[in-house]
């Protein structure tokens, strides 16, 4: 059975001799030297093999963390936007088409919301919400805006999945 090199000693068979009665110490300070090059360079790649997997298992896991997050930042953006648009949409055209004298109303509450939460207020709270599962604020507000869109009759679509290239 063939040993590991660790469990085999640094022996010089010339080293024992009956011959030399002298000793030499130098050899066996070379034995030693020799073993200590070789724990350091065994250390080094084992050093940089971690690194190179820590640094691969990183990009992995920031890309995956990337792609989730722009899915999630698209379809706060989507819904966000499009019922941003549908909401004045529906104050401008208010009284101007027939039976739509109480859209204006309807969407009040709505258009006051969009009036204080900007674009980026409005993903600053949907990232929020993703973080902490108590905070429903962009949710809520969103769906209580969808609701009076809807009740003018407005159809709003869905978020299209599967048309991003991260999903």
């Amino acid at each position: 059975p063939q040993t590991s090199p660790r469990a085999m000693p640094c022996v010089d068979a010339w080293a024992a001799s009956d011959d030399d009665d002298a000793g030499d110490d130098s050899r066996e300070d070379d034995c030693v030297q020799h073993v200590s090059d070789a724990d350091v360079e065994r250390r080094k790649h084992h050093n940089a093999g971690y690194l190179e997997g820590l640094e691969e298992g990183k990009a992995e896991t920031i890309q995956s963390g990337f792609n989730e997050g722009f899915l999630d930042g698209g379809k706060a953006g989507f819904a966000y936007g499009q019922l941003k648009g549908a909401a004045r949409s529906l104050r401008i055209c208010g009284g101007q088409v027939s039976g739509s004298e109480t859209w204006a109303a309807t969407i009040k509450d709505s258009e006051e919301y969009f009036t204080k939460t900007t674009t980026v207020r409005a993903l600053k709270a949907a990232h929020a919400e993703s973080l902490d599962d108590e905070v429903r604020d962009f949710t809520n507000a969103l769906s209580a805006v969808q609701t009076a869109v809807e009740s003018t009759g407005v159809v709003l679509r869905k978020y299209p999945e599967g048309s991003s290239s991260t999903a």
